[in-house]
C-alpha cells in the first residue's frame, strides 16, 4: 500500500494518504481536485512525526473548551480544532497532518463532491 501526497496550495510538501484513498480519485476530476477538512479532521502535535508537516500558528481563537487555530501551510492556511491552550500563541510552530478519514474531495471546475471517502 504505502501513502502518496496531495499538495495544499503552494506549500513546499504535501500531506499524505494512503495509496487507497487516491486510487479511488482517479479520473473523477478533469480540471483539478479541491481537497475539504474540517478543523477537528487536523491533527496537531507539538513535536514531529512521520506523515506530520511543520506549520505556525497565525491566530488562535478560544472557544471555551476548545480552540480554532488557523496554521499556515505556504500562503495557504488550514483551520484546526484543539484543546483550549494547546498552542500558546501566534508564531507557534507545531506539526499537523490531516485525518484521510475525515478528508472530502471536490472537483475544482465544478465545486461538486466526488463521494470518495476511505
Amino acid at each position: 500500500p504505502g501513502a502518496a501526497s496531495v499538495t495544499v496550495g503552494d506549500a513546499p510538501a504535501g500531506f499524505e494518504f494512503p495509496h487507497r484513498l487516491l486510487s479511488k480519485l482517479n479520473g473523477h476530476a478533469n480540471g483539478g481536485l479541491t481537497l475539504g477538512i474540517r478543523p477537528e479532521g487536523v491533527l496537531v502535535r507539538h513535536d514531529a512525526a512521520s506523515g506530520y508537516m511543520p506549520v505556525e500558528a497565525s491566530i488562535i481563537e478560544p472557544l471555551g473548551s476548545f480552540d480554532i487555530v488557523d496554521l499556515k501551510v505556504g500562503s495557504t492556511m488550514l483551520r484546526a480544532r484543539t484543546k483550549a491552550g494547546y498552542v500558546s500563541g501566534p508564531g507557534e510552530k507545531v506539526h499537523v497532518r490531516i485525518d484521510p478519514e475525515q478528508a472530502h474531495f471536490f472537483d475544482t471546475a465544478s465545486g461538486k463532491s466526488l463521494g470518495v471517502r476511505l
